[in-house]
């Protein structure tokens, strides 16, 4: 019988944070939804600038 071996997906990484902007828009980080509203903002600031 041959082994089974498990296989994980890669896991997905973050490359040079000059780049990178974290925004945490979960359920459990702001009360009133800002932060969702500020990561769907982001886009067209970011064309802006």
């Amino acid at each position: 019988m041959s082994e089974d071996v498990d296989h994980f997906p890669v896991k997905p990484t973050i490359g040079n944070y000059k780049r990178h902007l974290l925004v945490c828009t979960g359920p459990r980080c702001t009360l009133e939804g800002e932060s969702q509203t500020l990561f769907d903002s982001l886009g067209e600031k970011f064309k802006a600038a």
